[in-house]
């Protein structure tokens, strides 16, 4: 943005001269902004192909020729904010790229307002469009000033202004379908309430003390065991049958012996239940003569 300020004096300017020099000169509005209160948006109608596959603007087949109009108009300075966002990476200064893309999208911002305070539509008479109409003016001011502070950063630091990339023409790219993830079953968890019954445990058998055979018994056997030995001087025949009768005369003995001495002992502990315990004896003094 630049300009000159003129002076006039009773409807002639102070100074004729066009001083001093413009560093940029003013930008010349096409006749397409002029319809739509805009500013550098001719270049991106319809017709420019620059947004083929872009529906900005609907239409629903009963709008009259001004709403037509401003429709269009809003369809060109939406395909030159989306245009001029496609922006190339910056990789060394991510500032860079904020302010490439952020301009262009300032830019909209100021000309969305523009086209509508075009319309004449809002009624100054009326509460709330004052509010809007002040709301414009503020877009507008306030972010043409915060372009122009990124515009200086951009020069300060040797940047261009914008750095577009320029996509091959293709038909848009379907968006992903994304398939909702089944949720896992969760297992039934064992309820708090029923504690497992701990197992109750078996009682254990009293031992069962066999009796000791006595030192009878264990002498018989061995004499029976030493008889048969002695006895092998006949035939194989006979002394194996001498032998096993020995054997078991000699297991019915040794049998015998422990039967008879569980069957004692067994008698001797229930008399001594039977009888209990000695009564306890009073003590007597004697006197010592």
């Amino acid at each position: 943005m630049a300009g000159r300020i003129k002076v006039y004096e009773n409807g002639a300017p102070l100074n004729s001269e066009d001083t001093p020099a413009l560093i940029k000169e003013p930008d010349v509005v096409s006749a397409y902004d002029e319809s739509c209160g805009t500013f550098g948006v001719g270049d991106y109608t319809r017709d420019s192909g620059k947004c083929p596959y872009d529906a900005f603007i609907c239409t629903e087949g009963d709008e009259t020729p001004e709403q037509l109009l401003f429709g269009e108009c809003m369809y060109a300075l939406d395909c030159h904010m989306n245009y001029n966002m496609k922006s190339i990476l910056a990789n060394s200064d991510p500032i860079v790229t904020f302010i490439h893309q952020m301009i262009p999208h300032h830019q909209n911002a100021v000309n969305m307002a523009k086209a509508v305070l075009k319309t004449n539509t809002l009624d100054a008479s009326d509460e709330g469009d004052q509010e809007m109409e002040n709301m414009m003016w503020a877009i507008i001011n306030g972010q043409n000033f915060q372009i122009h502070q990124m515009q200086d950063y951009l020069a300060e630091k040797n940047y261009v202004e914008s750095d577009i990339c320029e996509p091959e023409a293709s038909a848009p790219s379907p968006a992903p379908v994304f398939a909702p993830t089944p949720r896992p079953t969760p297992s039934p968890s064992v309820s708090p309430g029923n504690p497992t019954s701990s197992p109750a445990p078996a009682p254990t058998a009293a031992p069962v003390v066999a009796p000791t055979p006595s030192p009878v018994a264990l002498a018989a056997a061995d004499s029976s065991i030493a008889a048969a030995s002695s006895s092998s001087s006949g035939g194989s025949d006979t002394i194996t049958t001498q032998a096993s009768g020995n054997i078991i005369a000699t297991i019915c003995v040794v049998g015998a012996v422990l039967i008879v001495g569980a069957f004692v002992a067994g008698r001797r502990s229930a008399q001594a239940a039977v009888k209990g315990p000695p009564p306890a004896r009073d003590a007597v003094e004697t006197d010592q003569v």
